[in-house]
């Protein structure tokens, strides 16, 4: 939010190792921690204290920070929304709270460049609560202006400005509205669409989580899981969402799914119904685990009938969180098939007669498991032989003056930056939702040229680590395993001098080893061992087995010494080691060898170069077009997002252009790529992952059109001449028609007048205050919460009304005591109660329980002073007009607060 004392502070964005938990709160600390005073905190949590298009944005924030998928942009991410320090929590129970470990934070931190400022609490090497300063906050005002001219209308969600700027599509000053929010005059440029996105999505929130929390892309007609009001945090006003479809399938769903919203647990889109016929043996559909797994099926229905004369079935076997399929049965119009499973899990042939059918659904009818409640898995189903390719639909059309942009949820891997030792885990390992690549369907109105660029991230995988291999090649080091394939714990660390890293074999690995080759024969008279440091240390191996030509020695490790062999001379050496005992895996900090060095020291800063047809291949209008990526090496180890651009093979300096890649390092990533060349009509653009490398996002700009000047500066120069709680009082000088934009999210109670006049509202990014000044001379804004005035007077109305009717209790209370002392009591009959005794009885406790009603609406202070006016009525000291005064003020006090409490929160 802006700020009360001074606008051009910034907000603070607390991430507390996960998600963010929402609070809006002044936060003024003392000194030393100066330099948070007077801040405004801006969080988020389950609890939705802020509007639902906020809640997006900071979703959308916190998932890149915490998961280490922030790009280049992220100081300018950061000022956009007004964050101007970012506060990172070491102290809290992750296991207790979900909340993810920060070391991802703090990469993504650190890659932007954001040094930490103070740290509280803790030790010096790990602090408690750590606070990071945004420096180029202070460059961007938090009142800006934007020429009209230059503002984008964008098809998206209210975090579609995050990728936009990390895509270079979108500058740090420039404002942009989203199509169903754009005024009827035309809040943005006069062309029309400037930007279509796949942002907003038609997905389903399980609200009950912050991360992992929204559901598989859904298609046009699929049903919603769970019946509520609202399925997601609301955009646009008038948005067209982004659908899924299927080539020669209208829709494919299932039973329940990992990936719906209404599943129990985690909401993982990887375990889609989509994941069963997309051609992959490594992705599955996974039923919800709170369902009888023998009562599951997977339908797949036809955009008309078609021929269907077999239907295969591949059930997920040899997974413990799995039941086991027993038997299955394909129904297909009027078709039933019902098959035993092989205890093995070898596909299932349905053999069907050929009719045409309009859907086929796969029923699970039979487990092995004796509790048959819990999950079940197919890995694939192919019908008449074949699969489905699924897509993602943006209604938006293009033209040729349009930009368009495209991100995918990406994999997930096993490591965390650490230090220099990541934190390893196969809990967070999550397959990509789009495992065989991105694939958007825009329909193009018309043809042109675009530049296409995006990021990408390196896969998990043996081929992106031997990117860190030296390419001299005199050496290699392999591995039997590596832990979740994770290239931070490949073998490269285990000779790369620095005992802070190390390699990680798999669990599943019985003998880890390690394999050296050389390009001649060395001689080797012993080895060391260095033990890797933190969580790794004791995952040190016992002993080892080295085979060579010359047979096999077995050696005893302990401590850090060298132990000596007998010396053999040889090209290849294998060393396998021995666990130690109750572990199922062994960490190496460092293997050093007596005779050769087989150290080869690893710089994370080396550039990757930009090697076209490296990148993933992007395919478009019937071509397959090679890519680049430049980056460094460090993010290829840490799994951060580096830069890919369409390249031509045969221009001169594509091959081994690392000092070319360098010098782009300033350049957009969709201002790199040669110029496309795309028809009018509809395409499907498809980013398929390469051996190394998947594409995260992927933008393309109209060929020669150059981004608009409108970075830092501001169209009309504002000057801030008053700022308070509820009104604040701008200068604005002469100009253009042009959009006023604060970072704070939008509130219909906010109204601004230039000179008595009032503006139009406008919603900026999705989210952010904003109005339109008409071109002229300018003058005098003054920007106030128009409710604060009505509310600074029921307020007040209502507590004086609660008062009397307390006072009014408290004087008539006495002369109530004081009657009923005089009265004499009553004895109890002796004899069963007559009819009329139990109706003075039932009355009663109605009375009671109304009292209590009223108590629960009005407050406890009117239900007290309406049943000591009732019980004085009963004692005949005041006259029943005075009751009916009594009760009603407490109603019109309730009625005035909760008034005045409401037109503040509806506007």
């Amino acid at each position: 939010e802006a700020q009360a004392e001074d606008p051009a502070r910034g907000a603070a964005l607390v991430l507390p190792g996960s998600g963010f938990a929402h609070h809006d709160w002044g936060w003024t600390l003392d000194e030393p921690l100066v330099v948070l005073g007077g801040v405004r905190v801006v969080a988020r949590s389950q609890v939705p204290l802020v509007p639902g298009q906020t809640i997006r944005f900071l979703d959308a924030l916190d998932r890149d920070l915490t998961r280490g998928s922030a790009g280049g942009a992220l100081v300018d991410q950061l000022t956009r929304a007004g964050i101007g320090h970012v506060v990172v929590r070491h102290d809290l129970d992750r296991a207790a709270t979900g909340s993810p470990d920060p070391a991802a934070t703090l990469a993504a931190l650190e890659r932007a460049g954001l040094e930490p400022e103070a740290a509280f609490g803790g030790s010096e090497e790990q602090p408690a609560v750590q606070v990071f300063a945004v420096r180029a906050a202070a460059s961007l005002p938090v009142v800006r202006t934007t020429e009209a001219k230059d503002v984008l209308q964008v098809a998206g969600a209210p975090e579609t400005a995050l990728g936009l700027q990390d895509l270079g599509l979108l500058q740090p000053g420039q404002a942009t509205v989203l199509a169903g929010d754009a005024t009827p005059d035309g809040g943005a440029s006069d062309a029309g669409l400037d930007v279509s996105t796949d942002g907003a999505q038609r997905r389903e929130r399980a609200f009950g989580r912050v991360d992992e929390s929204t559901s598989v892309v859904l298609g046009p007609d699929d049903p919603w899981r769970v019946r509520r009001a609202a399925h997601d945090y609301p955009g646009a006003d008038d948005e067209q969402p982004v659908v899924a479809g299927y080539r020669g399938l209208a829709s494919v769903t299932a039973s329940s799914s990992q990936g719906y919203a209404d599943t129990f647990g985690p909401v993982t889109p990887q375990d889609g119904p989509h994941a069963a016929i997309d051609g992959l043996l490594d992705t599955r559909w996974v039923s919800s685990v709170v369902t009888r797994g023998d009562r599951q099926w997977w339908r797949a229905r036809f955009s008309s009938p078609r021929v269907v004369r077999e239907v295969e079935v591949l059930p997920a076997v040899q997974d413990g969180a799995l039941l086991t399929i027993r038997s299955i049965e394909v129904v297909a119009g009027d078709q039933r098939r019902e098959v035993q499973v092989p205890a093995g899990g070898a596909p299932v042939r349905v053999a069907l007669d050929g009719s045409r059918v309009p859907s086929v659904e796969v029923r699970i009818t039979g487990v092995r498991n004796r509790d048959t409640r819990g999950r079940v898995g197919l890995r694939e189903i192919w019908i008449n032989g074949t699969g489905a390719e699924r897509h993602l639909v943006a209604p938006a059309e293009v033209d040729a003056r349009t930009a368009w942009a495209a991100r995918t949820v990406p994999a997930r891997r096993a490591c965390l930056p650490r230090g220099r030792l990541p934190d390893c885990s196969t809990d967070r390992i999550r397959s990509a939702e789009e495992a065989d690549g991105m694939v958007r369907r825009w329909t193009f109105t018309e043809g042109g040229r675009w530049q296409l660029g995006g990021r990408a991230l390196a896969r998990a995988g043996l081929a992106a680590s031997r990117l860190l291999e030296p390419l001299d090649r005199q050496q290699t080091v392999i591995a039997t395993s590596v832990f979740g394939d994770d290239p931070q714990v490949s073998a490269r660390f285990a000779h790369d001098g620095d005992p802070r890293t190390a390699w990680l074999s798999a669990g599943q690995d019985r003998v880890p080893a390690l394999v050296l080759q050389w390009d001649r024969p060395r001689r080797v008279r012993g080895l060391r061992v260095v033990a890797a440091t933190g969580p790794a240390a004791d995952l040190a191996p016992v002993a080892a087995l080295v085979r060579s030509g010359a047979g096999v020695q077995r050696v005893a490790l302990g401590g850090e010494v060298a132990v000596p062999l007998d010396p053999v001379r040889t090209r290849r050496l294998e060393i396998a080691f021995v666990p130690r005992e109750g572990r199922d895996r062994v960490a190496v900090g460092e293997l050093q060898l007596l005779g050769p060095d087989v150290t080869v020291p690893f710089d994370p800063a080396t550039p990757t170069g930009a090697v076209c047809g490296l990148g993933p291949p992007v395919q478009v209008a019937g071509r397959s077009l090679p890519t680049r990526v430049a980056g460094t090496m460090g993010d290829v180890v840490d799994g951060t997002p580096l830069t890919w651009s369409t390249c031509d093979p045969g221009a001169p300096g594509d091959e081994g252009a690392e000092d070319e890649a360098a010098g782009e390092a300033e350049v957009a990533p969709v201002d790199r790529g040669t110029a496309v060349e795309i028809p009018a009509g509809t395409h499907d653009v498809r980013a398929a992952p390469s051996a190394e490398f998947a594409a995260l996002t992927l933008g393309a700009r109209p060929s020669g059109a150059d981004p608009p000047d409108a970075g830092e500066g501001a169209a009309r120069d504002v000057t801030v001449r008053g700022w308070e709680d509820d009104r604040r009082t701008l200068q604005i000088a002469a100009g253009p028609r042009a959009l006023l934009w604060l970072p704070h999210s939008l509130s219909d109670g906010w109204v601004a007048e230039l000179d008595g006049e009032r503006l139009e509202a406008q919603r900026v990014d999705g989210w952010q205050q904003g109005w339109w000044l008409p071109a002229g001379a300018g003058g005098a804004v003054e920007i106030r919460f128009a409710p604060q005035g009505t509310y600074d007077v029921v307020l007040p109305g209502g507590l004086a009304v609660s008062s009397a009717v307390l006072l009014a209790g408290l004087l008539t209370l006495p002369g109530a005591v004081r009657r009923s002392r005089e009265r004499p009591t009553r004895p109890w009959p002796a004899a069963r109660p007559t009819a009329r005794g139990r109706r003075v009885r039932a009355r009663r406790l109605s009375l009671v329980a109304l009292l209590v009603v009223w108590g629960v609406v009005a407050g406890p202070v009117a239900a007290l002073a309406t049943g000591v006016a009732l019980a004085a009525v009963r004692r005949r000291r005041v006259q029943w007009w005075l009751v009916a005064v009594l009760g009603a003020a407490p109603l019109l006090a309730t009625l005035l607060d909760l008034g005045g409490g409401w037109w503040q929160v509806g506007l």
